[in-house]
């Protein structure tokens, strides 16, 4: 049964921050038995993922460290692969490999987004043999095609996959074919309603050579004794999985103001202050409390067991500071006064020592 195990956590790094910051973070991460991992994202033109990851590597003796989220159009699989493997070596196996549809930096680099879901699967079923064959290695795909090449360090069993979304084809894919599906955004309501239902038709289809699969929730948080403040906070978050998803959001069902839609129309996507934090003052409030966890410590800490009830595993949380805050006040408050709340409600879900994947 799903949702019957550790309930464990993860901490996003989203690249907006300089080294040093992340570094003393993860440092006193690794020491709090309460995180289980990092998740780092791959947003260009941010702070590099896969630098990033290597450092983190040499930084950290416990956590998990993962992509949230790569995918399979912006590098050839074979050097993705190449890289996490390398990560799951030097770090005694603590890699894990977030792969998603694709957006960030596509229009800069003229890349065009093409049939994502049939990508990432061709991929999948590239790296799982890439990584541990010791022969060569062809495979002709969709978006990529690799001829008689191989890692020449193979590893001794795959990498753990795990593959984010929120729109029905990749939740689908993730349900067959991923160890962990990461279910972006959505916290309550129909929206997260539609993607288990997806998520569970992917799973009718899992053959049964593959583990259970872990079922993560990839959620946007802020934490503030004032409600107001920390729903506040969250909009940016949304505005990022909104615009993200803009092709998704006719068939999500999500209606777009008008104002949004004409911003979307007439700027380059960009995790950037200027624009993204305009798209975030235009979110309607309807939205909020369906995308994000957002409020007291009390009040996430029971959005966040709601989820757990549900049958996540692993809920990876992106900290949003709400005024006056910074991002190490959120990790703090998560980790001090809504992670306990959690237990405490929740006691046979603790987490554990273990990993992110099992």
């Amino acid at each position: 049964m799903h949702g019957r195990g550790p309930l464990t956590f993860g901490i996003a790094i989203t690249g907006a921050e300089p080294w040093p910051v992340v570094r003393a973070r993860a440092e006193r991460l690794d020491t709090s038995p309460e995180i289980e991992g990092l998740w780092v994202f791959d947003e260009r033109f941010e702070r590099d993922a896969w630098i990033s990851l290597g450092l983190l590597g040499g930084s950290t003796h416990r956590l998990r460290l993962g992509t949230c989220v790569t995918d399979a159009l912006v590098r050839h699989p074979a050097l993705t692969g190449t890289a996490i493997a390398t990560l799951q070596e030097a770090t005694g196996g603590r890699a894990i490999l977030g792969l998603g549809a694709g957006w960030s930096g596509f229009d800069a680099l003229g890349i065009e987004r093409r049939a994502p879901a049939t990508a990432l699967r061709d991929a999948v079923t590239f790296l799982r043999r890439f990584w541990v064959s010791g022969t060569p290695v062809s495979f002709t795909g969709s978006a990529f095609a690799f001829h008689e090449g191989r890692l020449h360090h193979p590893l001794l069993e795959p990498v753990p996959i795990a593959i984010a979304g929120r729109g029905p084809r990749i939740l689908e894919l993730a349900g067959e074919l991923a160890d962990m599906v990461l279910v972006a955004t959505f916290t309550d309501g129909p929206l997260l309603e539609h993607a288990l239902e997806r998520v569970a038709a992917g799973e009718a289809r899992r053959s049964s050579d593959l583990a259970p699969l872990r079922r993560a929730a990839w959620l946007y948080i802020a934490v503030d004794e004032d409600p107001v403040a920390a729903r506040a906070a969250v909009r940016t978050g949304i505005a990022v999985a909104l615009w993200g998803s803009r092709p998704l959001l006719g068939e999500l069902g999500i209606p777009v103001p008008d104002d949004l839609a004409r911003l979307m129309d007439g700027e380059a996507y960009a995790v950037t202050p200027d624009v993204i934090g305009r798209a975030a003052a235009l979110i309607p409030d309807d939205l909020i409390d369906a995308c994000s966890v957002a409020g007291t410590a009390e009040t996430c800490a029971t959005r966040l067991g709601s989820l757990a009830e549900r049958g996540f595993d692993h809920l990876a949380l992106w900290p949003f500071p709400a005024v006056g805050q910074g991002v190490d006040d959120v990790v703090d408050r998560i980790v001090m006064d809504v992670i306990p709340r959690v237990v405490a409600h929740h006691p046979a879900r603790a987490p554990h020592q273990g990993g992110i994947v099992q």
